[in-house]
């Protein structure tokens, strides 16, 4: 097995190059810059790629990212990791992408698919750091992005979806730490934190906690469920858009913001007020 620790900016490794399946680590005494070395970066399908939370430098940069895929990619360090998946010839996927970046990240983490060989992505989770999900993503069917531990401790995630993206994200989960959506989402669940709306739409949405900010200039067929739970909060104030709902459930202790005069629930079942037995 080749590959092992990288030892220079342009993919040299201490165990030599490596071929699919290798793992490529950026160990945490790296100082330099890792750039795309051409036809090395965009040519193989790694087993495992992580950085080190003590790399003191940037995993390609903003505008030029490293075009690669592997199928689990472990990101730690603070400093920026710019990352496009490549196909590889074949629409490869990389598997799962864990953003868990150690102390004060300065630069984001950005990732998307190569605009000439775009491979898919799939699972992606965010603990601490912000992220970007850029425009020219590419999902495949069953994608989840996931924002927050379990635990619902806010470790510093932030997430942006961008606009672009014309694959509809097929899950997405916040448990802590704030998210903006540019492209559509199939479906939203959220347990905490604050999820931000603009521009494209929310399929249904299954608010056990948090706060859900819609901003989307909603029309009747587009959103065609939002469930809003104890605790949880959606807000259509967040800007003077009319907006078309197809249906509200609001559950006691929940919490609803909206105008008549501007906003539509064609279905809106109101039980804050309700008892526990009239819910049942």
């Amino acid at each position: 097995m080749a590959g092992g620790q990288m030892t220079a900016a342009d993919w040299t490794f201490a165990g030599g190059t490596p071929t699919a399946g290798d793992k490529a680590i950026v160990p945490g005494t790296a100082t330099f810059n890792a750039i795309d070395s051409g036809a090395l970066g965009e040519s193989i399908d790694l087993g495992l790629l992580l950085t080190h939370p003590l790399f003191g430098g940037m995993f390609g940069s903003q505008g030029t990212p490293i075009r690669t895929c592997a199928g689990f990619i472990h990101v730690m360090n603070s400093l920026g990791f710019y990352f496009e998946c490549d196909g590889l010839g074949s629409t490869l996927t990389t598997d799962l992408i864990v953003v868990d970046c150690k102390g004060s990240a300065t630069a984001p983490v950005e990732l998307g698919s190569s605009e000439t060989d775009p491979g898919d992505l799939d699972k992606i989770l965010v603990v601490r750091g912000a992220t970007v999900i850029k425009g020219n993503a590419a999902f495949n069917a069953s994608a989840k992005i996931q924002l927050g531990s379990t635990d619902l401790l806010d470790r510093g995630a932030a997430l942006k979806i961008s606009s672009g993206i014309s694959d509809a994200l097929a899950n997405l989960l916040v448990h802590s730490g704030t998210s903006v959506g540019e492209s559509v989402i199939s479906a939203l669940a959220m347990c905490g934190g604050i999820h931000t709306q603009d521009v494209a739409k929310i399929v249904r949405a299954d608010l056990g906690g948090g706060r859900l900010i819609y901003n989307h200039a909603a029309v009747g067929g587009e959103v065609l469920s939002i469930t809003v739970q104890s605790s949880a909060k959606l807000d259509l104030m967040g800007n003077s858009k009319e907006k078309v709902l197809d249906q509200v459930i609001a559950l006691p202790g929940s919490d609803v913001l909206w105008n008549p005069s501007i906003h539509t629930i064609t279905d809106f079942k109101d039980l804050r007020n309700a008892n526990a037995s009239d819910v049942a």
